[in-house]
């Protein structure tokens, strides 16, 4: 056997024994790759990046956020240069970019995460992973925006409450008199916090939609 022989019999065999990693396997796939990185490079494009891509979902689902993000880049930026983009490359693009945005999203760092899903629905707006995700995205933000209403709606149903106690153990045995204005005023104070509760969803639903719409339209 000679050299040429040999290196395309080695191939294969690398070929076979990564299809025979089972799927959650991610430990032995990391393995697989750093131990046999030399030689998937030199695959063809189509099965280097069927590893690539399985080496990057296992150091993302072990949580190895910091090396996924750094590998991820590299590797997105190669999948965009190669001289053929086609319908299953642009699906691991898509997909390796939906798993950064979760990481960043788990990071808390929901600008990075917000960018990356904005891009995502444009690409393909069909998958409501990306919409859905990018919703809860920017409800999120717009929650966070709101919270000084919130804390104000948070105070009045507490007052609602404290009223409640009032009447319950004081007001009704020491100031009778007082009973039934108490009774307003806290049942003016409960519906006026679910008034601005339900406003406060509103809002945030709405910012969120119109959002999404200038995101669309682009």
């Amino acid at each position: 056997m000679n050299y040429a022989e040999k290196q395309i019999f080695e191939l294969k065999n690398l070929v076979s024994r990564y299809r025979r990693i089972p799927e959650q396997a991610h430990h032995d796939f990391i393995h697989f790759y750093e131990s046999y990185f030399n030689l998937i490079e030199q695959l063809n494009f189509e099965e280097m990046i069927e590893m690539k891509f399985t080496y990057l979902k296992s150091l993302y689902h072990l949580e190895m956020i910091d090396l996924f993000q750094y590998k991820s880049e590299k590797f997105l930026v190669d999948l965009l240069n190669h001289d053929e983009f086609n319908k299953r490359q642009h699906k691991i693009y898509e997909e390796i970019l939906y798993l950064k945005a979760i990481a960043f999203k788990d990071e808390l760092k929901s600008l990075q995460s917000a960018n990356i899903l904005a891009a995502l629905v444009k690409m393909n707006p069909e998958d409501i992973r990306f919409t859905s995700d990018l919703k809860k995205n920017y409800y999120q933000e717009e929650i966070i925006k709101m919270r000084a209403w919130i804390g104000l709606t948070i105070s009045i149903v507490i007052i609602s409450l404290i009223l409640s106690a009032a009447q319950l153990f004081i007001i009704q045995h020491f100031y009778p008199n007082l009973f039934e204005l108490c009774d307003l005023v806290r049942n003016l104070s409960f519906v006026l916090g679910i008034i601005l509760f339900f406003s406060i969803q509103a809002k945030a639903i709405m910012l969120v939609r119109q959002k999404l719409k200038k995101i669309k339209e682009k």
